[in-house]
């Protein structure tokens, strides 16, 4: 028997602008009724809204699903303190994010 009992993470209502040839941070906090021991990894799917396919790279991720750890930013004072990194990299276009391009990201926690 598998019990889950990981809430997903919890995103602000706008995330702000960055350089979209650079690595890129996505802040977020998780549920109180999580616990950070508790997440061992995120998994990520970063989606081109345009064409509906993942816009990870294939070679990296076959399979949509990039596996990243949850990082910790101390100079953050609220609750958005937790973020993912996306390098350029990680993108079907290695030169970073579609310039006036529309993603929709999904992360989901891991305890294992």
């Amino acid at each position: 028997m598998v019990t889950n009992n990981l809430y997903p993470p919890i995103m602000p209502n706008v995330i702000p602008g960055f350089i979209r040839t650079s690595a890129v941070r996505i802040y977020f906090s998780i549920s109180e009724y999580n616990s950070v021991k508790d997440i061992a990894n995120v998994q990520i799917t970063l989606t081109d809204i345009k064409t509906n396919s993942s816009a990870l790279n294939t070679s990296l991720y076959p399979s949509g699903i990039k596996l990243t750890e949850l990082k910790y930013d101390s100079t953050i004072k609220d609750d958005y303190c937790y973020y993912i990194v996306i390098e350029p990299a990680d993108l079907k276009t290695t030169t970073g994010f579609g310039l006036n391009q529309y993603y929709k990201l999904q992360m989901r926690f891991t305890s294992t």
